[in-house]
C-alpha cells in the first residue's frame, strides 16, 4: 500500500533503484500525507532473496516536533534575553513580547499576565488569543472579591500550576470561574518580586490538554525572565524615586560608602550647610568633616551599623565648628552598600538646653515664670501649634482635679502639660510644619522627641516626676506607643492624663 503521492516521493525512487541494483538504500526524513493523517518518516529499503522490495519505516514525527519546539522556544528565550539587556528597555513592551512568544510556542487559545493591583483585586494587564493575536487589556476579566486570595493560595509554593481538564477538578470558586468563561485547561506561572507573588503568566485552552514537561519548563523559563525584568524595573524606579527625593529634600543629606566613609553624593542642603560645592564634597570623606577624634569615632559607629544616630561636632569650610545629630539608614545602589545620613544642626538646641537648665536652676523659686518662658520658646519654635502646650496643661489639670488628685500631683500634671513638647526645639521646623506625610527618617526624628525632653528636664529640679511624664506622654496603655512601648501597668497615672490631654487637644486643633 502506498500513501497518496508516494509515486513522486524519494521513497518510490529508492525502491525502484533497489529493485534494479539490489543495493539497500536509506531515505532521509520525508513528509507523507494519507487522508487527514500526515507525518515524517525515515525509510530503509532492501531487496529480499525472493526478489521483493521492502521498506522499514520509522516514524520521526514526534521527535521532529520536539526538535522544532525546542528550537522555537530557544529562539524565543534568546529574543527575550536580548530585549531585557538592550538599551531603552520598556517593561510594557517586554510583557507584550513575552506573552506573544509563549502563545506562539505553546499554541494556546489565550495567554496573558495578571498583576495584583490592590487587596482583593487582580487586574488583567495584557492578553492575546489565536484569533486576533493582538495584545490588549481587558478589565472585564479582572479577578475581584474572594477569587484572588483563593488563587494565590493555589499558586503560592509552585513553580507552575497546571490543570489538564477543568471539569474533572474539585469544585471551587476558581474552578467555577474557569468554567464560566469556557476554559478547559490552564498552565499558570507565578511571577514574583523578591519572593512575593505579584501575579501570574497564564495560558488557557478551550479544550482539554495534557501539558508536556517541555511545555511546562519553557513557560517556567519565560516566567523566570519576566521575574528578573519585574525586579529590575522596580529597582530602577526605586532608585530614581530615591534620587529625586534625595536631591530635592530640604534636610541636609549625604550618601557615604559604608566601607571607606567616602562621600558618594550630597544634596543642595548639605552643600549649603557645609559651605562646599558638590564636586568638592564628593571628593571628601566624613573624616574630613569631623572636628575631632571623638566625633570621628562616633561617625565610624554609624558606618559600622552600631548606632542609628550619633551626636557629633562637625566643621564647615569656613572653619566654624557646629554640633550636629546624624541619623543613618543603609541604602544599596548600583552594587554599592551605602549609608544615607541626615544631618541636623543642634548647636542652637544644645545652647538652648544648657541655657534652659541654668535658667531653671536660678529661677527655681520663680518656677511658674520659668515654665511659662519655656512654653513660649516652644511656641516660637513651632507656631503652627501655638497655644497647644497651654491647652494641654489646662485640660490635664482639669482631668487631674476631676479624678481627685491632690494639689501636688495636680501641679505636677499642669507643669508637665506646659513642658511636654519642650524637646521640639531640637526638631527642624521644616519637619514640625510639614503639611504632608512624613518620611520614615523624619518620623524617626519625631519619635525620639520624648527622650530629648526627658534629657532636658532630668537634671532640672521642678518637683514631681515631670521628666518621666514628658518621656512617657506618647506611650499607650496597650504598648503601641513610643519611645519605650510601655503598657498600662508601667505608666504612671500622671503620664496617662497628659497623654489623653495631648491627644484630645491635637484632635480638636488645626495643625499640620
Amino acid at each position: 500500500m502506498f500513501f497518496t503521492g508516494v509515486e513522486k516521493s524519494s521513497l518510490f525512487e529508492a525502491m525502484r533503484k533497489v529493485y534494479n541494483t539490489g543495493t539497500p538504500e536509506k531515505v532521509e526524513a520525508e513528509k507523507y500525507v494519507y487522508g487527514d493523517q500526515e507525518g515524517w518518516w525515515t525509510n530503509y529499503v532492501n531487496k529480499l532473496p525472493s526478489g521483493e522490495v521492502v521498506s522499514l519505516c520509522y516514524d520521526l514525527s514526534e521527535s521532529l516536533r520536539i526538535q522544532e519546539f525546542r528550537k522555537k522556544t530557544n529562539d524565543g528565550l534568546l529574543a527575550l534575553s536580548k530585549m531585557a539587556a538592550g538599551s531603552g528597555f520598556s517593561l510594557d513592551e517586554f510583557k507584550k513580547s513575552a506573552e506573544r512568544i509563549v502563545g506562539s510556542c505553546l499554541c494556546v487559545h489565550s495567554v496573558g499576565i495578571y498583576m495584583l493591583k490592590r487587596i482583593g483585586e487582580m487586574d488583567l494587564i495584557i492578553s492575546s488569543d489565536l484569533v486576533g493575536g493582538e495584545a490588549r487589556e481587558d478589565k472585564s476579566r479582572a479577578m475581584d472579591h474572594d477569587l484572588p486570595s483563593e488563587y494565590l493560595q493555589l499558586i503560592q509554593a509552585k513553580r507552575f500550576f497546571s490543570i489538564s481538564e477543568v471539569n474533572e477538578e474539585e469544585k471551587s470558586n476558581f474552578i467555577a470561574s474557569l468554567q464560566d468563561v469556557g476554559e478547559k485547561a490552564i498552565l499558570d506561572i507565578p511571577l514574583r518580586i523578591r519572593g512575593v507573588i505579584v501575579g501570574p503568566l497564564f495560558c488557557d485552552m478551550k479544550i482539554a490538554r495534557q501539558w508536556t514537561s517541555n511545555e511546562k519548563n519553557f513557560a517556567v523559563s519565560v516566567g523566570d525572565v519576566l521575574t528578573l525584568a519585574l525586579e529590575e524595573d522596580e529597582l530602577v524606579n526605586g532608585e530614581h524615586r530615591y534620587k529625586s527625593f534625595f536631591k530635592m529634600n530640604g534636610a541636609t543629606m549625604l550618601l557615604i560608602d559604608s566601607t571607606t566613609g567616602s562621600i558618594v553624593d550630597s544634596n543642595e542642603a548639605a552643600c549649603r550647610f557645609y559651605q562646599y560645592d558638590l564636586d568638592t564634597l564628593k571628593g571628601m570623606s566624613m573624616k574630613d568633616l569631623a572636628a575631632n577624634n571623638e566625633s570621628l569615632i562616633e561617625i565610624r559607629k554609624l558606618a559600622a551599623g552600631r548606632s542609628p544616630s550619633v551626636v557629633s561636632r562637625q566643621k564647615k569650610s569656613s572653619g566654624k565648628i557646629v554640633d550636629v545629630e546624624i541619623f543613618a539608614s543603609p541604602f544599596s545602589m548600583e552594587d554599592m552598600d551605602l549609608i544615607n545620613l541626615i544631618v541636623v544642626d543642634i548647636t542652637e538646641a544644645l545652647a538652648a538646653k544648657n541655657k534652659l537648665s541654668e535658667t531653671l536652676g536660678r529661677l527655681h523659686t520663680a518656677l511658674e515664670g520659668a515654665v511659662e518662658f519655656v512654653s513660649k520658646v516652644v511656641k516660637a519654635r513651632d507656631p503652627c501649634t501655638a497655644g497647644h502646650q497651654k491647652n494641654v496643661s489646662r485640660l490635664a489639670t482639669a482631668i487631674a482635679e476631676r479624678l481627685g488628685l491632690d494639689d501636688n500631683r495636680s501641679r505636677t500634671v499642669r507643669i508637665a502639660g506646659l513642658l511636654h513638647d519642650v524637646d521640639k526645639v531640637s526638631i527642624p521646623v521644616e519637619i514640625l510644619s510639614k503639611p504632608v506625610r512624613l518620611t520614615d527618617l523624619e518620623w524617626s526624628l519625631i519619635k525620639r522627641h520624648p527622650i530629648v525632653g526627658y534629657e532636658i528636664l532630668y537634671d532640672v529640679k521642678l518637683g514631681g516626676p515631670i521628666a518621666e511624664i514628658v518621656k512617657n506622654h506618647h506611650d499607650r496603655i496597650n504598648g503601641s506607643g513610643y519611645p519605650e512601648g510601655l503598657t498600662v501597668s508601667e505608666l504612671s497615672l500622671e503620664s496617662r492624663i497628659v497623654a489623653v490631654a495631648d491627644m484630645v487637644e491635637a484632635m480638636v486643633s488645626h495643625r499640620p
